[in-house]
């Protein structure tokens, strides 16, 4: 029997992903309160979610590549949100 084959790559995926990111990161530029939406749970708000979301990211890049995860922000700006998914993502090409 044939071991089906992916149809997306890593590589597709992990920029798709990215490509999503910024995406978003250009949507709180131009809409920057839609960050302070309460969105209950644990997350509370829109920025706390997203942080959640790009902390996790970090942590599985650091763990590829064998770094020190960076410490969690705390009611982190949009630049410093950018700055954490770019750290993640800045080693594949």
């Amino acid at each position: 029997m044939n071991t089906p084959e992916a149809s997306i790559s890593f590589r597709e995926l992990f920029a798709y992903t990215d490509y999503l990111a910024n995406r978003w990161m250009n949507y709180f530029k131009q809409n920057p309160s839609a960050l302070d939406i309460s969105v209950g749970g644990k997350a509370g708000t829109v920025r706390e979610l997203v942080n959640h979301i790009f902390m996790v990211e970090q942590v599985f890049a650091s763990r590829l590549f064998q770094n020190e995860p960076l410490a969690k922000l705390v009611s982190p700006s949009l630049d410093d949100l950018i700055r954490l998914h770019k750290t993640s993502h800045f080693p594949v090409s």
